[in-house]
């Protein structure tokens, strides 16, 4: 009798564990939640979003204050852009809104040609004495 309440207490903690996750499929990219933090899954591998920063390409026939009346009307705050015109924005609202739902505000937008969450990526040499670099 004993061995049988471990056995179900035991599966009773793994199915909690297993269910606390939830992932979906968000502008061709999978998401993972786990433990209050998103995640975005590439190829098993699963990489934290940053905040509530995202990476947006606005078309061509936007000028600077489009971008600017569309970041205040949005909450959004640009931290740089790059030499190809992508924009990091990051949210200034608070409390900070759903890293996701923040991304699909500015992608409803017809001055938005593309925007993803921004990631944290972190870049290493793989320790297999066959790789060669």
């Amino acid at each position: 009798m004993k061995a049988l309440i471990t056995t179900l207490t035991l599966f009773y903690v793994l199915f909690i564990a297993v269910n606390t996750s939830s992932a979906i499929t968000f502008n061709g990219r999978e998401y993972e939640y786990i433990e209050g933090q998103w995640y975005e899954v590439d190829a098993g591998v699963n990489f934290e979003l940053v905040g509530t920063q995202i990476i947006v390409k606005f078309t061509d026939t936007a000028t600077q204050e489009d971008i600017d009346n569309l970041n205040s009307a949005l909450g959004g705050e640009i931290v740089m852009v790059d030499r190809i015109g992508m924009h990091l924005i990051k949210s200034n609202q608070y409390p900070e809104p759903d890293p996701l739902d923040f991304c699909d505000s500015y992608l409803q937008q017809s001055l938005v040609l593309k925007a993803h969450n921004n990631t944290v990526v972190i870049l290493c040499q793989p320790n297999d004495a066959c790789y060669e670099a």
